[in-house]
């Protein structure tokens, strides 16, 4: 009777082995939350509505700046600044069209990496893709182009990040960027009422400029204001301190002329600041083998 009955003990320590190693093997099957797989970087384009779907979010960055969702190629869309005052001191200083004001964006570090690298390079300003020069506009500029910062890798690789930290806020690939453009007003420069959208460019691959991100360099002692007239809106250069407008109505490639805007003339002391424009698709590659700008 004892015997009957351990073998049947010895029967059912068996069969529960058996159950659990099958749901072993049927778990490590399944891949769990932590597997590897492929994440989306945007939202797909419904061709005939023209409606963006909401894009799968972005990983977080190492630093800590979670990104907001990136957008499919060629499309874009006002900052969430809600979010970016999270991680900057940021506010939103013109609601309609939007303008964001960025204090303290830049580093000292930073500052002195665009100037340092910038100064030999100066040389009167143009306007538009045929680089005229004219009294339209009447400041020095300089690119940060490759064959400029490469005289210096640990500039260099500062503008870099900061390409990033852009690009992490308005959610467009850091390729998409122009190299900076550096500028100096002396006493009595200025750049006359005009846009950053520059409609010619549309024929190119990079697609027109879609915002701008300016930074101001430094204190001016008078003018030097950024006015933008047609709102009835300007802003003070303020050091280390960059302001955000668009060139485009979102998800078009329309002008926005409501964000015309003026370099007011410097009345005493130097202004040095730095634009960034971005555009649509990628500027970096076309650029880089002389496909049109």
């Amino acid at each position: 009777m004892k015997m009957k009955m351990k073998m049947k003990v010895m029967q059912g320590v068996a069969l529960v082995v058996a159950v659990s190693m099958v749901v072993i093997v049927i778990n490590s099957s399944v891949p769990g939350p932590s597997a590897t797989m492929p994440l989306a970087e945007g939202g797909n384009i419904n061709a005939k509505k023209m409606v963006f779907s909401k894009p799968v979010a972005a990983a977080p960055q190492k630093n800590g700046f979670a990104p907001r969702p990136k957008f499919t190629d060629g499309d874009f869309d006002y900052v969430d600044v809600d979010f970016l005052k999270r991680h900057f001191d940021v506010s939103l200083v013109h609601e309609d069209p939007p303008m964001y004001a960025f204090n303290n964006f830049l580093t000292d570090e930073e500052v002195t990496a665009i100037l340092e690298l910038a100064t030999p390079a100066f040389s009167p300003s143009t306007v538009r893709t045929s680089r005229d020069k004219t009294a339209y506009r009447t400041s020095s500029t300089a690119w940060l182009t490759p064959d400029v910062t490469k005289n210096n890798l640990e500039y260099k690789k500062v503008v870099e990040q900061l390409e990033q930290r852009i690009a992490d806020i308005v959610q467009l690939p850091v390729n998409n960027q122009e190299h900076f453009q550096v500028l100096r007003y002396n006493p009595g420069e200025y750049y006359k009422q005009h846009s950053d959208y520059i409609a010619e460019q549309g024929q190119y691959a990079a697609g027109v400029r879609a915002l701008t991100f300016y930074c101001y360099l430094n204190d001016v002692e008078e003018g030097g204001e950024t006015s933008f007239p047609n709102v009835g809106f300007e802003m003070k250069p303020s050091p280390k301190s960059c302001l955000l407008w668009y060139s485009t109505y979102p998800h078009t490639t329309d002008m926005d002329a409501r964000t015309d805007h003026i370099a007011k003339e410097v009345m005493k002391g130097q202004k040095f600041g730095c634009n960034k424009w971005i555009h649509i698709h990628d500027f970096v590659t076309p650029w880089a083998r002389g496909d049109g700008i």
